[in-house]
């Protein structure tokens, strides 16, 4: 559930870079 929430925020950061 960590890693997902981590890889979500990831995905987030991607997206707005």
């Amino acid at each position: 559930m960590k890693v997902r929430a981590s890889v979500k925020k990831r995905s987030a950061d991607c997206k707005i870079v």
